[in-house]
């Protein structure tokens, strides 16, 4: 760590001593943030022990702008998730990641036939936040707007194959191409009153080590407001393509998620109603298509705090005994890929005053496919969401958040101590001032 350490100091240092004759602007941004968790029941066992803790991150990103059309972008994060009280700052592999963690460096170069981008970079994002699970991706990437109308193209790289695995990757042995990549074309068009798009991918991903997959996927989107009506869709169709089995019987990829909100305001006031839904595996393993799908509600969406939310990862990884229905719960293990999912909610936004918001949701959630007698309710989830901004760069958020748990929780982790379910409650502070 101490040789990191010196060797960013080092590279810090020739960039200042370079900036006079280099006539380079640089600009920073980033954030502090402080949290607070209680998780009172997490397995929804009435044996199960509350848990309380706080952590903390530091974020900083840097823009080095060589000139109007070259930029370099880098970002990275120190102390993530550091709980308080707790000196382990290595690759522990729990919730302290490391102590710092460069996630982001990438190049932005600005042309007349448009930008491009290359490098470590944002991803996992189109449209609502619906889907959307921001993280990094290593991409190549192409943007350029005509009017109102904004084309993309992107490569992205999720996993490279050839000559990595430790195992087969020596003389003799080597792999070839378990690489994992998806291309995009992406295409968004924005009016004074009304926003839509379409992305659309190819992904071909070879890391399996008796099965490859190969499909395409869609992801249309919608975002409008007219007077105090407001709308916004996204739906997500991964199909056309299929589950190349070496050994078991192929499988066509039919999965289908999508969600649709609508929201009226009236003074200080926003009401809104919304519908998610997410296709599972059901107990039809053997008819062909392989439906279940694990990323649908993404770890951004979080309108149900308990049911949808990542920050907490004992919650996501762990609820139930099975793990919730975000991404990261899903892809842990959870419910989400063979269960599926469909979501009602409701909500009331008060804006009493500019810097403060509070919201109030329900929402009544329930697989999409029940079978092995395992009940289909995955219960009634009750929240409040708090904002309050006490500086222009400095805000309080709390969310307070309460589940109903359904019989789903007692079917599908069936024990001996199963029978004693107990409902969670789970509260949420925290402290970002952003620079």
């Amino acid at each position: 760590m101490k040789k990191c350490l010196s060797a960013v100091v080092a590279v810090c240092l020739v960039v200042l001593l370079a900036v006079p004759a280099m006539a380079l602007d640089t600009k920073f941004s980033g954030q502090y943030r402080v949290r607070g968790f209680h998780n009172s029941n997490q397995t929804l066992n009435d044996n199960d022990a509350s848990d309380s803790w706080l952590d903390m991150r530091f974020r900083l990103q840097t823009d080095f702008m060589v000139s109007d059309h070259l930029t370099v972008t880098a970002r990275f994060d120190a102390l993530d998730n550091k709980r308080f009280g707790n000196s382990d700052l290595g690759d522990s592999g729990g919730r302290d990641r490391d102590n710092i963690d460069f996630d982001r460096a990438y190049m932005t170069i600005k042309t007349e036939m448009g930008t491009f981008m290359a490098g470590r970079m944002q991803g996992g994002t189109w449209g609502t936040l619906f889907n959307d699970t921001e993280g990094e991706r290593d991409r190549l990437r192409w943007h350029n707007s005509f009017g109102d109308l904004t084309l993309y193209t992107i490569y992205e790289k999720n996993s490279e194959g050839d000559g990595n695995n430790p195992v087969r990757g020596i003389q003799g042995n080597e792999v070839n191409d378990e690489d994992f990549d998806i291309y995009y074309l992406g295409a968004a068009y924005k009016m004074e009153n009304i926003s839509a798009g379409l992305l659309y991918g190819y992904v071909n991903d070879k890391r399996g080590v008796i099965y490859s997959d190969k499909y395409h996927l869609f992801i249309p989107f919608v975002i409008g407001q007219f007077g105090p009506f407001g709308f916004q869709g996204e739906l997500r169709y991964n199909g056309l393509g299929e589950r190349d089995h070496d050994v078991l019987e192929d499988q066509d990829f039919d999965q289908l998620a999508f969600n649709v909100e609508g929201t009226f305001t009236m003074d200080m006031f926003q009401f809104e109603l919304g519908y998610v839904h997410v296709g599972g595996q059901g107990n039809e393993p053997t008819d062909g298509k392989f439906k279940g799908y694990g990323g649908a509600i993404g770890d951004d969406w979080q309108k149900a705090w308990i049911l949808t939310n990542s920050e907490d990862d004992g919650i996501a990884e762990n609820l139930g005994g099975v793990g919730n229905l975000s991404t990261t719960g899903s892809g842990a293990g959870g419910p989400l890929p063979i269960y599926g999912a469909n979501l009602y909610y409701g909500g009331l936004t008060v804006m009493p005053m500019e810097k403060l918001d509070v919201k109030f949701m329900a929402t009544y959630a329930r697989t999409n496919n029940s079978f092995n007698n395992v009940d289909s309710a995955y219960g009634v989830e009750y929240d409040m969401f708090l904002n309050y901004k006490i500086f222009d760069n400095l805000t309080y958020s709390f969310i307070a958040a309460y589940l109903d748990a359904g019989a789903f929780w007692r079917d599908v982790a069936d024990g001996p101590d199963r029978d004693n379910l107990e409902d969670n409650f789970h509260l949420f502070n925290q402290l970002s001032l952003r620079f």
